[in-house]
């Protein structure tokens, strides 16, 4: 059987999830229509107050002349000389314009403070900040404590707090007074309206009297709220600490940027307080200078009877010890003096050492070292700032100024010539010298070099001429090669070295042939006629003869040698003839001359 219909159970089911989403969806969907009523209805208020501002920027005269007056404009005038068009409601309801208006407070004496009290049908329960439900609503001035009487000679410290749940507070301003007898004397405070940040008043009272507060408010309707704090009385006596010197929380004390017992260079620069019974107070200066044999001490007061807090800058150009000491006086002539305040002055700048065993030119890196010292007089000198351990510093040598030396390293990964300073060094004080500068010269490139000339076989000895040149650092004197070498018969090597230690070498290589010598000779003679009468062999001596030498045989015969050098490479291991000489040279019958010669050579 088919089902087509709910059961009772499923339709309840499905009322049920029905209602839940709906009674969902109903409040975030208000929730959103009321924001975007909000959103609609506060978007127009921006246009109202810009449409105000260009109202009274055309009519300057109907703005207010005082702290604290007002002025208003109707937003029925704003519309009718065309600063702004009508305004409707969520609704499309128009705007009350008659009751509808922009309220405009000078609020200090240079700012103006806009606000608005708009009678905005259906956008009134959304509009932020109105005053039209406002009525002629007062700020609250709230003074904690509002009287006391100190304790302990402790000032006493007033907040100043302000409450208006209706409407802004722009600005504010307090004076404070000083009851001398039957006057009240304003003493400080605030006198100028000041725009009002949100946040608490803060006021100290802290020297002996009596004293209330006056305090003014402007909000943003214009209202002013003012109200008078009751009487706070202030009655101190010298406050002596155990150690017999002033309370420097309750009498007078110095403030100073710069720790006690520390060194410093130029000017003093410190404050002077003065608290609770102290009514005026002296300030003296002690220099002490020089060192324990030759001591030297100064005093001076460099502020007298002085009865306000002081800052002071103390032109102290003299290295010294100084001790500064406060003398703080109550009304009745009462005095307590302060602890003295000890600071190290040094105005000498330390000097710098450098270390000098450093190469002319080198191949290697350089590492350049200033040692400080500021040594001087230990009395005025602050001795030199501890930089680093320099425990990496190969030239360090357990030397007592480890710590005080400044290091600069130039690398030798490219030639490098210029004035270079190891850096700056600084003395405890703060003074600081930049190193003197060295001339540092590295050079890594080696030399250049040639051998030219008969480098190969030689018969006897030959000349070479070296060629060798440096660009950067130049060759040492005594390692420069060039020139012409004679007289070479073996192999042999020229080094180039720079400045720097830099090297380049050349090798000539000569192998001398072999000298062949002749194990003997045959020589033809012939006459004058040209005919053969003879043959000789002579000894290997004559071996050394030359072309066109004459040399005499054993035999007593003048022999001229025709030809080439005697021993001339032939085919075989027999030389060659040296062709057919002529008799010509021989003047006589005696006269024999070389026709021909064989000779056989050694290999």
């Amino acid at each position: 059987m088919k089902k087509n219909a709910f059961t009772l159970i499923e339709l309840l089911a499905t009322i049920t999830i029905i209602g839940i989403l709906t009674g969902t969806a109903i409040p975030a969907t208000g929730t959103i229509l009321s924001k975007n009523r909000s959103d609609y209805c506060n978007s127009n208020i921006s246009l109202i107050i810009t449409s105000a501002r260009d109202y009274f920027k055309d009519n300057y005269s109907l703005l207010p002349k005082t702290v604290g007056e007002k002025s208003e404009v109707s937003l029925k005038k704003l519309i009718d000389e065309k600063y702004i068009s009508n305004i409707y409601d969520y609704n499309k309801k128009e705007m009350n314009y008659l009751n509808s208006k922009v309220l405009v407070v000078k609020s200090t004496n240079t700012n103006y403070e806009y606000s608005y009290g708009l009678d905005y049908g259906d956008c009134n329960s959304y509009i932020e900040n109105n005053l039209f439900q406002v009525k002629d609503t007062k700020t609250d001035i709230i003074y904690t404590p509002d009287s006391g009487k100190n304790s302990n000679n402790k000032d006493i410290n007033v907040t100043i707090k302000f409450i208006d749940n209706d409407v802004r507070v722009l600005s504010y301003k307090y004076e404070i007074y000083k009851v001398n007898g039957n006057e009240n004397l304003l003493i400080g405070g605030v006198t100028n309206y000041k725009e009002y940040k949100d946040k608490d008043i803060h006021v100290k009272l802290n020297s002996k009297g009596t004293y209330f507060i006056k305090t003014y408010v402007i909000n943003a309707d214009g209202n002013l709220s003012t109200k008078v704090s009751n009487k706070y009385i202030l009655d101190y006596k010298i406050d002596i600490t155990s150690e017999g010197y002033c309370n420097p929380d309750t009498t007078v004390s110095l403030v100073s940027n710069k720790k006690e017992n520390t060194w410093l260079n130029g000017n003093f620069n410190f404050d002077i307080k003065k608290f609770g019974a102290i009514y005026s107070y002296d300030v003296i200066v002690e220099k002490t200078v020089g060192g324990t044999s030759n001591k030297r001490v100064n005093s001076e007061v460099v502020i007298s009877k002085a009865t306000s807090n002081k800052s002071l800058s103390y032109p102290s150009s003299l290295s010294a010890t100084y001790n500064i000491t406060i003398i703080g006086y109550d009304e009745n002539g009462n005095s307590c003096k302060s602890r003295p305040y000890k600071f190290y002055q040094d105005n000498i700048a330390p000097k710098c050492t450098p270390y000098t065993n450093y190469p002319d030119w080198t191949n290697k890196t350089v590492t350049l070292r200033g040692d400080c010292n500021d040594y001087s007089d230990s009395s005025t000198s602050s001795g030199c700032k501890v930089i680093s351990d320099n425990s990496s510093d190969p030239t360090r040598n357990n030397s007592p100024k480890i710590g005080t030396s400044v290091y600069k390293t130039i690398t030798n990964n490219k030639n490098f010539l210029g004035d270079v300073s190891p850096g700056v060094i600084r003395d405890v004080a703060g003074n600081i010298t930049v190193c003197p500068t060295k001339l540092v010269k590295i050079d890594i490139t080696s030399p250049s070099i040639t051998c030219s000339g008969n480098t190969g076989w030689s018969a006897g000895s030959t000349s070479v001429t070296v060629r060798a040149k440096d660009d950067f650092s130049g060759l040492a004197q005594d390692k420069d090669p060039n020139g012409t070498k004679y007289g070479i018969t073996s192999n042999v090597t020229y080094d180039a070295i720079d400045l720097a230690g830099n090297k380049s070498s050349c090798t000539v290589n000569v192998s001398s042939k072999k000298q062949y010598n002749c194990r003997y000779r045959t020589y033809n003679y012939c006459n004058s006629k040209n005919s053969q009468i003879g043959s000789e062999t002579i000894s290997p001596q004559g071996c050394t003869g030359e072309g066109g030498t004459p040399i005499t045989n054993e035999n007593g015969y003048t022999v001229c040698i025709v030809g080439g050098p005697p021993c001339i490479p032939g085919p075989g291991p027999w030389g060659g003839w040296t062709g057919w000489g002529s008799c010509s040279g021989c003047s006589d019958d005696s006269c024999e001359s070389l026709s021909r010669m064989l000779y056989k050579c050694d290999n």
